[in-house]
C-alpha cells in the first residue's frame, strides 16, 4: 500500500494513537507509516475479519476509528468524529458514509457510492465476522451516524480490478461453503442470467 498509506495516515494525523496492521508489506508502506508517527504491528494474515479484530486487542485508546489503507477521511469527517468524541458519544458505534472511485473516478449511479459502514468503535463494542464482506454484531438503529465521507479508492487498474476479484471471490466461496450453503450449475447459470 505504499503508494496510499501516506496521504491515508495524513488526514488521520491528529489521532492520539495510529495503528497499522501489517501482513508482510514488501514494500514501502512499513517505512511510510513509521515515517508519519504510526505504530506498526504485524499479523499474518488470514482473513479480513481476524485481522481487523486482532488490529482492535493492539489499541490502547478507548475509541477506534477504522479505516483502511485505500481509504481517504474527508476534513468533515475527522471534524465530525472529533466532535462527537468531544461531546458524550449517544452510541458505541457509528456509521460513516463511504464513496467507491474505480480508476479514479467517481461512481455515480451504483451501489458502491453512498454506503453506510461502521468504523468509529468504542473499544469492546463490536467483532468483527465474515471473510469477505464484514460486518459487526449490531443493528443500523443501534448506530449513529457521522457527517463527512471515507473516499475509497478501490483499483488502480483493470489488472489490479481482477487481482483483487479473483481473491474475493476465493473467500466469498468458503465463507458460503462454512455457513453450509451449497449451489448448483442450474442456479449458477440463472444468477449470473440475472
Amino acid at each position: 500500500e505504499e503508494k496510499r498509506i501516506g496521504a491515508c495516515l495524513e488526514r488521520l494525523s491528529w489521532a492520539d494513537e495510529m495503528l497499522v496492521v501489517d501482513s508482510g508489506s514488501k514494500d514501502r508502506t512499513v517505512e511510510i507509516a513509521t515515517g508519519l508517527g504510526a505504530k506498526v504491528v504485524f499479523h499474518q494474515f488470514t482473513d479480513f475479519s481476524s485481522q481487523i479484530n486482532w488490529g482492535f486487542d493492539q489499541a490502547t485508546g478507548e475509541w477506534i476509528f477504522l479505516v483502511d489503507a485505500d481509504e481517504l477521511a474527508t476534513p468533515e469527517l475527522c471534524e465530525s468524529i472529533r466532535k462527537t468524541l468531544g461531546n458524550a458519544p449517544r452510541f458505541d458505534v457509528y456509521q460513516v458514509v463511504r464513496d467507491a472511485w474505480f480508476l479514479e473516478r467517481p461512481m455515480r449511479a451504483t451501489s458502491w457510492s453512498n454506503d453506510r459502514i461502521p468504523r468509529l468503535f468504542k473499544k469492546g463494542s463490536v467483532t468483527y465476522t465474515g471473510l469477505v464482506h464484514q460486518g459487526v454484531n449490531k443493528k443500523a438503529d443501534e448506530m449513529g451516524v457521522l457527517d463527512g465521507k471515507l473516499i475509497h479508492h478501490t483499483y488502480d487498474s483493470i489488472e489490479h480490478y481482477f487481482e483483487k476479484i479473483q481473491k474475493y471471490t476465493t473467500f466469498g466461496a468458503q465463507d458460503a461453503f462454512d455457513k453450509g450453503k451449497r449451489t448448483s450449475i442450474p442456479v449458477i447459470f440463472l444468477s449470473a442470467f440475472w
